[in-house]
């Protein structure tokens, strides 16, 4: 998108995210490339962190009986977006670190980001998280797709071998989703979307385990 207006520029962020979804994977590519959509895909990492947000308050206000409305605005919509939106930047400098530093693998910090946020889109499915009974499950799948997409866009876009893109991103993953974990409580939850529930806890830890197995066994 080199050399595109602002209007025009976000219209092919749109294009890029809606390829990605139907599951043609050479925006990652394009995006690499493109040095003018560092900034725009960051934005739509902010998006996607508020559609989250938007979510787990509408879950609260809408599922969980007792549920003060006006604090789970502040806590999970404004608190939790804003949390999961700066801790996206650890995911993407922890995978970095790892590939880089780690496995010595050929990447470069600016196009993982872009790259990454393109591959962030599925966060949004949290959204509709407040939809009875599927609560739970809407939210879960927000998480797993975005993580497998993102492993997709790293063995797209580096020299990293599947192995090592999937140590890097979850390794990067697994503190994003500790801190957010930490971050949620009965009292406040100051984390969005699937982050913001309680029973995503133990799911957070037993992918904390499943992770450290997978390190123990490299």
């Amino acid at each position: 998108m080199p050399n595109r207006g602002v209007f025009q520029q976000y219209e092919g962020i749109i294009d890029w995210v809606l390829r990605v979804v139907r599951l043609d994977f050479s925006p990652f590519e394009e995006a690499r490339r493109d040095t003018t959509a560092t900034l725009p895909i960051i934005a739509l990492v902010a998006v996607l962190s508020l559609l989250s947000g938007l979510g787990s308050f509408l879950w609260g206000a809408i599922d969980v009986q007792g549920m003060d409305v006006g604090q789970m605005f502040i806590d999970s919509f404004i608190v939790g977006s804003l949390a999961q939106f700066g801790l996206w930047f650890v995911w993407v400098l922890v995978a970095y670190a790892v590939l880089s530093y780690g496995f010595r693998s050929a990447a470069d910090l600016a196009q993982m980001m872009r790259v990454m946020g393109l591959a962030f889109a599925p966060i949004a499915l949290a959204a509709i998280m407040f939809i009875p009974m599927v609560d739970f499950s809407i939210g879960l799948l927000s998480v797993v797709a975005a993580v497998l997409l993102v492993n997709i866009a790293l063995q797209e876009t580096t020299s990293a071998t599947p192995g090592q893109a999937m140590a890097a991103n979850l390794a990067g993953f697994t503190v994003l989703s500790l801190v957010l974990g930490l971050l949620a409580s009965e009292n406040h939850s100051y984390a969005p979307g699937f982050f913001a529930m309680e029973s995503a806890k133990d799911a957070f830890l037993n992918i904390a385990d499943a992770v450290s197995g997978f390190f123990d066994a490299l």
